[in-house]
């Protein structure tokens, strides 16, 4: 089902044709040719005008969301820190470039996700089901992604 959920996911993110994504991007470890982690995605957004960034995209089809969010408690570690030296290594995006956060969870686990983060984290989440199994999220979607906590 997870894999699923991610196909559906990355429809939705690269909706208007101003994200890339890039699906179980490698992070590198600390010996040469391991591998640290696998966020789901990496996703280039250009949909604000003047402010590129980066969003660390995990989607999780989970019961219990204690995982992810012990993982985000530690996401500079996990992931942010090591991709943008990556990324920046690589000449994809330079230091100017942002870096957020954006999880797809169960309806039933938004609230307790989000009570999680205050909004100065960064950290944002939205529900699976409305961006995996509503019609009307195509609408929607073409305006912007979820960017701030209701």
């Amino acid at each position: 089902m997870e894999a699923l959920a991610e196909q559906l996911i990355a429809t939705y993110l690269t909706r208007g044709g101003k994200v890339f994504i890039a699906p179980q991007y490698s992070v590198p470890g600390d010996e040469e040719h391991s591998e640290w982690s696998c966020p789901d995605f990496v996703a280039l957004s250009f949909e604000k005008p003047g402010v590129p960034e980066v969003i660390i995209v995990e989607v999780t089809t989970a019961a219990d969301p204690a995982n992810l969010i012990r993982k985000l408690k530690q996401r500079e570690n996990q992931w942010h820190d090591r991709i943008r030296a990556k990324l920046i290594a690589d000449g994809i995006i330079s230091d100017r470039w942002s870096f957020r956060f954006l999880s797809f969870v169960r309806r039933h686990n938004l609230e307790e996700c989000q009570r999680s983060f205050s909004p100065a984290d960064n950290v944002f989440f939205a529900a699976l089901e409305d961006a995996t199994f509503s019609w009307e999220y195509w609408d929607k979607r073409l305006t912007q992604l979820p960017w701030a906590h209701p």
